[in-house]
């Protein structure tokens, strides 16, 4: 059982459940009778784990001490989830150490992929070499991300809950979705995203759709469970409210290894773009993140949709949006440049013809996505590189805030020329995989006009109030003032 802070109502839950097990096969009190120890000899045993390991029961015959154990496990508040370690040590335990000879099935109850997936292969040959078959009781992996968000409630503020960030994912041996946000939905740098409040986000999340869930288990614990001959139960599927579930069996991913899949996938020019813009994207996540679109104001950490604005005096703004603004030009210049080298170095021009030729509907469907999204991308760089050389027309003498809206009306040639093969490719991915996730990405992407139009807006001074004492700051949890844990 994972032993952190944010499984502890799941861990309850299980407790419930498998008790129906154990007195479905008799199992529950220990047998009165020499035929029936005969005939079930079921031990169980308990084990906590997170930084390290925990035999919280013992083995026994009676399974009441299994469940009773379940719902006092120790909470471990390191944050730190080594899952594959603690495989390894049960294990070496219970077959080496203990040296028992009944066949070992290890049921694995966690709510996040693990810290250490590397050693995944290292724990399946393990696993094979003790004859032990895992089964996995995990969480839906985010939609091709390795992070995604956990909802936390605090024991202050009368209880509010939070999403924090933990791993969940991805569902694949390699990243197969572009890394790239939204824009204008949020300009905060993802290193302060630590907290979102829950009241304050959609159920998709924010910028970067952290929320969208994949319909599938993380890889590392799929793949551990299928090596070992187990199964893996999704405890929290939260898809089926979204999108067609059975549908969603022709998207599964292959549970090969990391390395004989992106060897598999050097022979096609399909495959091979999708992982690079994945990868890529990734790798540059800074890069790519969406260029500023309020002059001056700040976002909400907690909730990057909302924005307030910031009283500079307008001779302030002007200053300061010269320097800001050069800065974010130079950005989306250089974020252009990456992904034209990456269109053009894939020699991916003849996209019907490669779709037409490959046969996974997974595949289709994220080159479509990551070929769809990473043309809109260019054609919004195109058109923000040109507002950020016209803006100074739109200041007057009394302005001191700007901001980039979204707007049919384009200005520049080439992204005109960007944004119609952007919306052919994301239009078919959307048609052609409907009631996907897939689909659903890309039809964000559609939502937002890929022009920009400049707003000018004059901020009066503010009043002081006189008599009204200020709030203290406070710099800890992000600026939340709260104690956020490690889940």
């Amino acid at each position: 059982l994972d032993a952190s802070i944010s499984l502890q109502l799941n861990r309850d839950r299980m407790a419930r459940r498998i008790r129906e097990f154990y007195e479905e096969i008799g199992a529950l009190s220990r047998p009165d009778t020499s035929d029936g120890i005969d005939r079930h000899r079921l031990f169980s045993s308990v084990v906590a784990f997170g930084r390290g390991i925990n035999e919280v029961s013992r083995p026994s015959l009676v399974g009441v001490n299994a469940i009773d154990a379940m719902t006092r496990v120790p909470v471990d508040t390191s944050g730190v989830e080594n899952t594959m370690s603690a495989v390894d040590n049960v294990l070496n335990h219970y077959r080496y150490k203990t040296k028992r000879k009944e066949r070992l099935m290890i049921v694995l109850l966690t709510d996040e992929s693990g810290d250490d997936v590397e050693k995944l292969e290292y724990t399946i040959a393990n696993c094979r070499e003790a004859k032990a078959v895992v089964h996995v009781l995990g969480p839906t992996a985010v939609m091709g991300m390795q992070k995604g968000l956990q909802r936390w409630k605090s024991d202050q503020r009368g209880g509010a809950e939070y999403f924090l960030t933990v791993d969940r994912g991805p569902e694949s041996a390699v990243p197969q979705r572009i890394f790239l946000p939204y824009w204008h939905e949020a300009d905060v740098p993802l290193k302060l995203v630590k907290m979102q409040s829950v009241t304050a986000l959609p159920w998709y999340g924010s910028a970067y759709r952290e929320r969208v869930l994949s319909g599938f288990g993380p890889y590392s614990l799929t793949r551990l469970a299928l090596q070992t001959g187990g199964t893996y139960t999704l405890y929290d599927d939260g898809v089926s409210d979204q999108y067609d579930v059975e549908k969603l069996r022709r998207y599964m991913p292959r549970y090969r290894s990391e390395g004989e899949v992106r060897v598999s996938v050097q022979d096609s020019l399909l495959r091979s773009f999708v992982v690079q813009s994945a990868d890529l994207t990734m790798r540059e996540k800074e890069q790519f993140a969406a260029p500023r679109t309020l002059f001056m104001g700040k976002r909400s950490p907690i909730n990057p949709m909302q924005f307030t604005t910031m009283y500079l005096t307008p001779s302030a703004f002007r200053s300061q949006f010269g320097r800001l603004v050069k800065r974010e030009r130079s950005k989306s210049e250089d974020a252009l440049k990456s992904l034209d080298t990456l269109l053009s170095e894939s020699k991916t021009h003849n996209w019907r013809a490669l779709l037409e030729g490959e046969k996974s509907e997974r595949w289709r469907a994220a080159f479509s996505l990551a070929r769809g999204r990473s043309l809109a991308a260019m054609a919004r760089y195109h058109e923000y590189i040109a507002a950020c050389d016209s803006a100074g027309e739109h200041i007057q003498t009394d302005t001191n805030m700007l901001i980039f809206m979204p707007s049919y009306h384009m200005n520049t040639s080439p992204g005109v020329a960007l944004a119609e093969q952007a919306r052919q490719v994301l239009n078919e991915c959307v048609s052609q995989h409907r009631d996907t996730p897939w689909a659903e990405l890309a039809n964000w992407e559609l939502q937002k006009e890929f022009g920009i139009e400049i707003q000018a807006r004059s901020v009066p001074k503010p009043t002081p109030r006189i008599g009204v004492p200020r709030m203290p700051m406070t710099r800890s949890g992000g600026g939340s003032g709260m104690s956020v844990p490690s889940l």
